[in-house]
């Protein structure tokens, strides 16, 4: 046994087209196959939201305001997990590609309100419609309940 798997690892397959399954010790590793995954994920999202000139920190920020409404940049910090003054350079980029605005809210003069503009809103839609088919192509191997049993999984880890 150990004389085979020694010889496979000296004199590799002829066939270079195929490459040899992951060790075990990497496919059964948790933290291993979800940074992979990650990895995987980040790459295929960065390049879809490149074609709308879009990152992928802009699409979170954009993805709060769309679904919270106008939000300060402090509660867009705290929903997206990001450092204010990284919502606050983001907003600057937005605002300058007339994606969103800044008002004076209403109830305390001190604070800004970020919402989309009308352009913002066409904008966020088809980047919306970009993200479900970089999802679609990254779960395509799994059936609709295997899709929604990882995404829990995923959620529980995290404590989300």
């Amino acid at each position: 046994m150990i004389m085979m798997r020694y010889s496979s690892w000296v004199n590799p397959s002829k066939d270079a087209s195929r490459p040899r399954p992951l060790p075990e010790v990497l496919s059964g590793d948790v933290g291993y196959l979800a940074v992979r995954l990650g990895q995987i994920s980040q790459r295929g999202f960065e390049k879809a939201m490149a074609e709308l000139g879009l990152r992928p920190p802009l699409f979170d920020f954009m993805t709060a305001i769309a679904e919270y409404g106008p939000l300060s940049q402090k509660d867009a910090s705290d929903i997206v997990r990001m450092d204010t003054a990284k919502i606050v350079a983001l907003t600057d980029e937005l605002e300058a590609k007339k994606v969103v605005v800044r008002t004076a809210d209403p109830t305390d003069r001190r604070k800004n309100l970020v919402s989309f503009t009308k352009s913002g809103q066409i904008l966020f839609s088809k980047a919306m419609r970009i993200a479900k088919k970089t999802e679609g192509e990254l779960t395509r191997k799994l059936t609709t309940k295997e899709q929604e049993t990882l995404r829990n999984l995923l959620r529980k880890t995290q404590g989300l």
